[in-house]
């Protein structure tokens, strides 16, 4: 989009401000006419991509590129999870298939070599940015503290908050040389639990004085880095927040987040169509309770009705005065803020398909495999 400058939030219509707020998943390997309607008269945020939506390299392409191409008020952040290891979604050939963070980790500490880490970023940023995609879901920020935990393990990069952030952010540095919008997930720690917030509502039991030296210490360090977006965690922290998750509660998010670590890019829900966020919630109140609490960008990952449903719900409780509209602007001025580095600043340099699957890549991955075992 060589030459299209964004709206002033001065300018935009509600309408579109909340539409801004999400960033929603889709069935299928192409644009359907449903999610091209829905991106040009709501002017979405963004999408993601799951392994559902991908067959190959130029297939990922080009719908990359029709999605850039749909006549929306505001292009769309283009997302996905692609941290390497056991959450990947493009894992079809040639794609490099990345490491774990885990695997990272034990390569790091038996060689030294932590500019390997920053190498795997900057090669992964290169594959998803020749395909045309924004935004990574990555680094992991949680520890693997707890060996029952069910979701975080290998994803991790280390069970100590010091070395675990040290090669977070080096990777995180290569993603962003790249070009690609990072986002560390999921504050603030998922880590020491012993359920999946997929599944259900997890809970840490640690002190407030625990969670503040070890859970919070990556997510310190990434703050200080200056790390342009954050995802929340469905998970409960009675420490903190007695009733609300995470990602729900104006305590952690505005309290701790915002105000103690100061943070000031752009905080994103983790999937609110996943168990641990629907305790008791629909979709619609779920989405309300989260951009209360403080976040700026809403994941709805499945059901497009539901996703449609908590579009309207936000419209219609803005139109009523029950959110304020500086909640609303101050998100869309992060959102817009992003869009200027990460879509706007990046248009004019074409990244070429031929670095996807490249043979440096792979040897990189397999002496990392090699020696990291």
């Amino acid at each position: 989009m060589p030459g299209r400058s964004l709206p002033r939030v001065s300018e935009m219509p509600l309408a579109l401000k909340i539409g801004q707020l999400f960033v929603v998943g889709f069935e299928g390997t192409k644009v359907s006419r449903a999610l091209r309607r829905f991106l040009e008269e709501q002017g979405l945020g963004g999408v993601t991509l799951f392994a559902r939506n991908v067959k190959g390299v130029r297939q990922v392409r080009q719908l990359c590129a029709e999605i850039s191409r749909v006549n929306s008020p505001v292009p769309p952040l283009i997302s996905i999870d692609q941290e390497g290891g056991p959450v990947m979604r493009l894992r079809v050939p040639p794609f490099t298939p990345w490491p774990a963070a885990g695997d990272v980790a034990r390569y790091v500490e038996r060689t030294g070599d932590l500019a390997a880490a920053t190498a795997v970023g900057l090669a992964m940023g290169r594959e998803l940015r020749a395909v045309g995609i924004h935004w990574n879901f990555a680094p992991v920020l949680d520890l693997d503290t707890n060996p029952r935990n069910p979701v975080i393990g290998p994803r991790a990069y280390g069970r100590r908050a010091g070395s675990a952030a040290r090669l977070a952010l080096a990777v995180e540095r290569g993603l962003r040389r790249a070009g690609i919008l990072t986002t560390g997930k999921h504050f603030p720690g998922h880590g020491d639990t012993v359920d999946d917030s997929h599944f259900s509502l997890p809970v840490v039991k640690r002190s407030a004085r625990s969670l503040a030296a070890v859970e919070l210490a990556p997510f310190r360090a990434a703050v200080r880095a200056g790390m342009p977006s954050l995802m929340t965690a469905h998970v409960l922290y009675p420490a903190w927040d007695r009733k609300r998750a995470a990602s729900f509660s104006p305590a952690i998010l505005q309290g701790i987040l915002r105000g103690r670590l100061g943070y000031r890019g752009a905080i994103v829900s983790d999937d609110l169509s996943m168990a641990g966020a629907r305790q008791g919630q629909t979709i619609e109140e779920a989405a309300f309770n989260s951009i209360m609490a403080g976040a700026d960008i809403l994941l709805v990952c499945h059901d497009a009705r539901a996703q449609r449903r908590a579009y309207r719900h936000l419209l219609s409780r803005a139109e009523k005065g029950e959110i304020p509209m500086r909640r609303i602007d101050e998100a869309v001025r992060r959102i817009l803020a992003l869009k200027r580095r990460f879509i706007v600043a990046r248009a004019a340099g074409r990244a070429p398909i031929s670095w996807v699957g490249r043979p440096a890549h792979r040897r990189l991955v397999a002496r990392i495999m090699k020696q990291g075992k």
